[in-house]
C-alpha cells in the first residue's frame, strides 16, 4: 500500500515542462482536426480539463505553473445579444454548400475570422453609467477578461434557453463522450444539443425550408471545443509563449480555418 507515502513536489521546470508537453499535444490534435478529423476534438478537451480544470480533485496545472490567475483569456465569442431570444452559439461559424445533387452544412471554428463582432447601440458613456448602475455592459467578442469568467461564460443558448459554458462543453467531451471517460448515460440537456439539434438549425433549398423539410445541422461541440482550444492557444502565445514547446513560441495561431 502507498496510500500513506509521502510524495515528491514536483519543480516548476517540471510543471513547465508538463505544461508544454500538453500543448504539443494540444497543437497536433488542432492541426487534425483542421485536417478533417473531427473526433480529434475529444482529445482537445482532454488536455484542455488537464491544463484548465481546477477542483478540490483536480489540479490544473496552469494553476500550479501560477499561470490560471495572471492570464487575460481571449474572449472570441462575446455576450449573445442583448434583447435576442433565439438561439445562440458564439464560437462558430455556419457553412453551407449546395449542387445539382444536394446541398449540406457544418458548424465551424471562428478562428480569427468571422464578421465584425456585433456593435451593441450603446456609447461609451451609456456603457460607463450601466456599470456605475451595476448592469453588466455588452461585452464584444476580441476582449480578455479573467479566466473564472472566460471559463463559465455561456457561449451557447438552446431553443430551450438552456445554456452552455466552455466549461460544460469541454468536460463533456473529456469525461463523457470518450475523450478520457465514457459515461454510460448523458444528460439530457447535453444530449439535446449534441444529438438532437436542440439549436434548431436547418438548411436546404427555399422550396425545402418553406415546406419544412430542411435538414437539421450536425452538433456543434466538436467546432466549438476546437474554437476553445485556439482561444487559449492565442492567449498563451500572446501573454505566455514560454508554455508552448520551443518550436510553436514563435508561430502564431491559425487566422482561418480551412474549407478546401
Amino acid at each position: 500500500m502507498n496510500q500513506g507515502r509521502p510524495r515528491t513536489p514536483k519543480t516548476a521546470e517540471q510543471l513547465l515542462d508538463l505544461a508544454r508537453e500538453q500543448f504539443d499535444f494540444i497543437l497536433n490534435s488542432a492541426e487534425g482536426y483542421d485536417d478533417g478529423r473531427l473526433s480529434e476534438a475529444k482529445r482537445l478537451a482532454v488536455h484542455m480539463r488537464v491544463l484548465l480544470h481546477d477542483t478540490n480533485q483536480s489540479h490544473a496545472l496552469l494553476k500550479q505553473t501560477e499561470h490560471l490567475d495572471r492570464l487575460k483569456f481571449l474572449d472570441s465569442g462575446g455576450d449573445f445579444i442583448p434583447g435576442n431570444f433565439a438561439t445562440e452559439s458564439t464560437l462558430v461559424l455556419t457553412r453551407m454548400s449546395f449542387s445539382e445533387t444536394g446541398g449540406s452544412a457544418v458548424h465551424l471554428p471562428k478562428l480569427g475570422d468571422g464578421p465584425p463582432p456585433w456593435q451593441p447601440p450603446m456609447t461609451v458613456s451609456q456603457q460607463l453609467a450601466a456599470l456605475r448602475a451595476g448592469t453588466k455592459p455588452f461585452r464584444r467578442a476580441g476582449t480578455h477578461v479573467e479566466f473564472d469568467r472566460w471559463w463559465n461564460a455561456p457561449v451557447v443558448r438552446d431553443i430551450e434557453g438552456t445554456l452552455f459554458t466552455r466549461r460544460r462543453l469541454v468536460l463533456a467531451l473529456a469525461n463523457e463522450e470518450g475523450g478520457a471517460h465514457v459515461d454510460p448515460g448523458t444528460r439530457a440537456d447535453y444530449e439535446a444539443l449534441a444529438n438532437n439539434n436542440s439549436l434548431g438549425w436547418v438548411f436546404g433549398s427555399d422550396w425545402e425550408m418553406e415546406s419544412g423539410a430542411g435538414s437539421p445541422l450536425g452538433s456543434p461541440v466538436p467546432a466549438c471545443v476546437r474554437q476553445i482550444a485556439w482561444e487559449v492557444h492565442t492567449t498563451v502565445f500572446n501573454q505566455a509563449p514560454d508554455l508552448l514547446p520551443a518550436a510553436a513560441q514563435k508561430v502564431p495561431p491559425p487566422k482561418k480555418f480551412p474549407t478546401s
